[in-house]
């Protein structure tokens, strides 16, 4: 896999001979599937005017230049076209190994549960940036905020009624998540882990870049590591730091913390 130095040369490469991303600067990037389309649009846009400044004549450097300026303007299109085709694939690389580890959990939390793995369904891992984000209805607010108080106040078989009822009525709504949370969360304090795992998971899958999905991925990591899964714990733990690298600190610390207390490597 390529790394951030490597992309941050190409970079500084496509800055140096085109000019038009100079105002552009690398910000420490990891392996994270929609950081690396980014900077690969980055680079097609500096690519295309690069393109067609060799159509008009024009030298690297701003001004006309001969056919010496032209071959070597056409070879770093060249090169610069290959490395950006490479990416393309890792990226498409990347997605499918986390699409397959997160299916892989979905199985081997159904079986926990005592399901039929094969009706677990496919992991969605579309462009976040596609996905629009729907409003949250006050209405929607309070039921969620009397399931919380259930919770929190030591009535768990009312809040988990409620919180379930909310996730049946409300699959599609923003609060969707945090429901998820919730209710993990009372199943943890009642010791029903089996539960609880299978309702982080359903937590995250249903918004993965809600508020909340942090949350259950690390709740999920948590939970799986309590129920002897250790390398699926460590699996998931790794992933709450790498597809959220600006979560809460506190969630970021805890996935660090867990990954130690579990021995990951």
């Amino acid at each position: 896999m390529m790394g951030p130095k490597r992309i941050l040369a190409l970079l500084a490469v496509s800055t140096l001979i085109g000019g038009s991303a100079a105002g552009q600067t690398w910000t420490g990037a990891s392996d994270n599937p929609d950081e690396m389309l980014y900077r690969l649009d980055l680079m097609a846009a500096e690519l295309a005017d690069m393109r067609a400044r060799l159509g008009a004549g024009q030298a690297p450097g701003g001004g006309t230049g001969g056919s010496v300026d032209a071959a070597r303007l056409e070879a770093q299109i060249s090169r610069l076209t290959g490395e950006v085709e490479k990416l393309q694939f890792e990226n498409r690389q990347l997605r499918q190994q986390v699409k397959l580890q997160l299916e892989d959990l979905i199985f081997r939390v159904t079986e926990l549960e005592g399901g039929d793995p094969s009706v677990g369904g496919e992991v969605n891992l579309g462009d976040q940036q596609e996905q629009t984000q729907p409003q949250i209805v006050l209405s929607e607010q309070a039921d969620l905020d009397r399931a919380k108080a259930d919770i929190q106040q030591g009535r768990f078989d009312q809040g988990e009624d409620r919180l379930r009822r909310f996730i049946a009525e409300n699959a599609q709504s923003p609060l969707a998540g945090e429901a998820y949370y919730w209710l993990g969360q009372s199943q943890t304090v009642r010791g029903d882990l089996r539960s609880a795992a299978k309702t982080y998971l359903g937590g995250y899958n249903t918004n993965e870049t809600g508020q909340f999905a942090p949350d259950n991925l690390l709740q999920l990591g948590v939970t799986l590591g309590r129920l002897g899964q250790v390398d699926a714990g460590c699996q998931t733990l790794r992933e709450v730091n790498r597809q959220f690298p600006n979560a809460p600190q506190t969630v970021r610390e805890g996935a660090i913390s867990e990954l130690a207390n579990l021995g990951c490597g």
